[in-house]
């Protein structure tokens, strides 16, 4: 819809009391004889009519202008004006995926408010904290079994850097790798990136991620929040010799479906992935066990259960 200030300018509605008043001054004026306009009468009703007539006259022309342009075009407008372009609509079905939403605040942990997805509250308990780091320890038990010690780089969002959330979940990590050899860092691009109106995994490029391995070329692990870029068929990392580079983690999939992720997991091109369990529970309180917690929720998929789990990493 055109913004309903442009559209005032353009074509005003006018009040139906403001409106009845001007017919009433006008015809007064025309020395017509008024002796029971606002009593009820025949005449008024007449009037009244009209008035309301006129107001909707406007409305549909402003429907009619919204119309004219797809941008702005709804419903059965949006129908009629795609077909200029060649664009019919499909059939609704049913649609699962991912939605984004982007917070002012990061440093304390949110949850999401019952019964509203778009709206979050402080997670005062840190119940939300608690289900979110235990993927961390998760996937640190599951490094610890044949990497244990081994240098691990955890690439986050440059604004969560520092936040509660990320220590909450490196800290988990740690404990569960039973090391503290972790360092934190981000992709950094040009310009000012906390302005930037769209996700990092958006704005970056498979270079951008090539150089953050090169900067921390004595890892031997890399666990991945932020997601892949738009064009990761072209990282250096995936000709990289497998016996040196490091094995590639994935915390969740930010940036949406990845094309070939299970193949690639199948292959140990990617050591793993932590997904969203189909049968999560979202008004639970956390267990104090990190697995108990992280089962609710989550599920750790690697090329041992690939296969079983290819469904949940096509969505």
């Amino acid at each position: 819809m055109i913004d309903e200030s442009i559209m005032e300018k353009i074509i005003p509605l006018p009040d139906e009391d403001e409106e009845m008043e001007k017919v009433q001054g006008e015809l007064e004026g025309e020395g017509f004889p008024i002796t029971n306009f606002k009593k009820g009468g025949i005449f008024y009703h007449l009037c009244r009519m009209l008035v309301t007539i006129y107001i909707e006259l406007k409305e549909l022309t402003r429907t009619i202008v919204n119309g004219c342009f797809i941008k702005h075009a709804e419903g059965d407008w949006l129908k009629i004006k795609a077909a200029d372009y060649s664009k019919q609509q499909k059939e609704a079905k049913a649609a699962r995926g991912y939605v984004s939403i982007y917070r002012s605040e990061y440093n304390n942990a949110l949850q999401v408010t019952k019964g509203h997805c778009f709206k979050t509250e402080p997670d005062a308990g840190g119940n939300e904290l608690k289900f979110y780091s235990s993927q961390g320890y998760k996937v640190g038990k599951f490094f610890s079994q044949n990497n244990a010690g081994k240098k691990v780089l955890f690439v986050v969002e440059p604004e969560l850097v520092n936040s509660e959330n990320i220590k909450g979940l490196v800290e988990a990590f740690s404990e569960g790798y039973g090391s503290n050899n972790v360092v934190i860092d981000t992709i950094v691009l040009p310009g000012n990136q906390a302005e930037a109106p769209m996700p990092l995994y958006m704005m970056m490029k498979a270079k951008d991620f090539d150089a953050l391995l090169e900067k921390h070329g004595d890892v031997q692990i890399v666990v991945n929040t932020i997601g892949l870029p738009n064009d990761l068929q072209k990282m250096k990392y995936w000709k990289a010799d497998k016996a040196t580079r490091p094995a590639l983690f994935l915390l969740g999939m930010p940036s949406g479906r990845i094309d070939g992720l299970a193949e690639a997991i199948a292959k140990g091109d990617i050591a793993g992935i932590v997904t969203s369990n189909p049968k999560a529970k979202y008004d639970v309180k956390a267990p104090s066990d990190p697995e108990e917690a992280f089962d609710i929720r989550y599920i750790l998929v690697n090329k041992d259960n690939v296969e079983a789990n290819k469904a949940n990493l096509l969505n």
